[in-house]
């Protein structure tokens, strides 16, 4: 009785989401910048240690979704697709005012992405999307991880956030693995950082801002959609329980 307990969908999630929790609260987010990317790097790699645990604990199975031979390309492949979604940001920063490099906070940048996109990734997409599939189906799990994506960064949910999770997700689904969308997870906060923070001259809030959200949106749907259909032609895509159910239910002619 207790096993089933600890190992039903709700419980797991609860637990996933504490075990990311502790380790993301690690870090003293203080002190010398490469200490500063040390901490935080370390902090990301407990949550994959603590995730893969606690998965192979509770439902007893090989952890598929962090398979080390595809860690490598997989990251490779994000990272290409985070700063390609991102490219109409920097060349209209570019273009506009020139580079104002300052390297000095770039660790603190990219511990940051690599703490966020890994946790996140694990939260939302190994987490949230995978263990909601099973009831939901696998649109109906994008949808409610990308909306849970969504409300963390920001208390109303902006479209643009929305259809990153949905990218991001997309990802997941595709390969079944986390390396693809963690990886253009931190291309894309690390550049986003970079860009909005000073390490770069930064513009004023113009219409070309709006202009460009709109493309690099319509470049994550592009993905999304792409991802999707490829799935689905894989055979990656699965109904709802109760669809599953109906279906079992329904009569043989």
């Amino acid at each position: 009785m207790l096993a089933r307990v600890f190992t039903s969908a709700p419980i797991r999630v609860v637990i996933l989401l504490l075990a990311v929790a502790f380790a993301i609260d690690l870090p003293s987010r203080s002190g010398a910048p490469w200490k500063f990317f040390a901490e935080t790097s370390g902090a990301a790699l407990l949550v994959l240690v603590l995730y893969w645990l606690l998965v192979t604990v509770l439902e007893q199975r090989p952890v598929y979704e962090l398979d080390r031979r595809a860690a490598l390309p997989q990251l490779l492949l994000g990272v290409g697709l985070g700063v390609a979604v991102s490219i109409p940001h920097i060349v209209r920063l570019l273009v506009t005012t020139g580079a104002s490099w300052t390297p000095k906070p770039v660790p603190l940048f990219l511990g940051t992405a690599v703490l966020a996109a890994t946790s996140e990734e694990v939260l939302f997409r190994g987490t949230v999307l995978r263990i909601s599939e099973d009831f939901l189906g696998t649109i109906g799990a994008l949808l409610l991880s990308a909306i849970f994506f969504a409300l963390l960064h920001e208390p109303a949910i902006r479209t643009e956030t929305l259809i990153a999770g949905i990218s991001m997700g997309a990802c997941f689904i595709l390969t079944r693995k986390l390396w693809l969308s963690i990886g253009g997870h931190f291309a894309h906060n690390f550049l986003l950082s970079v860009l909005s923070s000073g390490a770069m001259k930064k513009l004023e809030a113009t219409e070309g801002d709006f202009q460009m959200a709109v493309l690099v949106g319509s470049l994550n749907i592009v993905v999304a959609i792409a991802f999707l259909v490829v799935a689905q032609r894989e055979g990656q895509l699965r109904s709802s329980r109760f669809l599953r159910r109906r279906r079992k239910a329904a009569p043989v002619d």
